[in-house]
């Protein structure tokens, strides 16, 4: 069981996504998470979060938009310094149209509160759930991108302002107590 202090409730499990203003950036303009989108091959998207308590990362996750191509893909968490952390390796994607996949080879991380940036990147064309705003959008909010050299993804990430009009919904689970 995890320490909770007097009247604050935290949960013992909880998610960090790629759109989720509570531990990322405020979002603004489209919220829709809706958009079907074709990936850019090779393309890593590194989206500043913060972590505001100890935890695990224990999953990953991401939704496969429309098709059934076979890709691989990559997780991983960076420190601001874009240092690795931990990364997931080139790992097969499901191939399922429209579905949530989750990894099940990720190792246990305990990670400590801080800032860190979390990462996405897959080796193909397939499309991907995404949401759709302007270009310069998420470049304000603070992503990132590298498509040189970022897949699988990089020791050390050397991303450049991002340029995309759309963001990939990815993230992963956290706990405090063991399951």
């Amino acid at each position: 069981m995890s320490y909770q202090p007097a009247g604050v409730y935290q949960p013992d499990h909880w998610v960090i996504a790629s759109h989720d203003p509570k531990y990322g950036p405020q979002r603004t303009g489209n919220t829709s998470i809706t958009s079907n989108t074709a990936w850019v091959a090779n393309l890593a998207v590194y989206v500043p979060i913060w972590i505001n308590r100890p935890g695990t990362i224990f999953e990953w996750f991401h939704f496969n938009g429309t098709l059934t191509t076979a890709h691989n893909l990559d997780f991983g968490l960076y420190n601001p310094d874009f240092t690795k952390v931990q990364t997931l390796g080139s790992t097969a994607g499901g191939t399922v149209a429209s579905a949530l996949n989750n990894t099940t080879t990720w190792t246990n991380l305990d990670v400590a509160p801080g800032p860190y940036y979390m990462a996405f990147a897959d080796d193909s064309t397939r499309n991907i759930t995404t949401s759709g705003d302007v270009a310069g959008l998420y470049q304000a909010m603070g992503m990132m991108e590298q498509t040189s050299s970022s897949f699988p993804l990089p020791a050390t990430a050397t991303p450049i302002a991002y340029t995309r009009a759309f963001l990939p919904y990815f993230g992963f689970t956290m706990r405090t107590i063991t399951v």
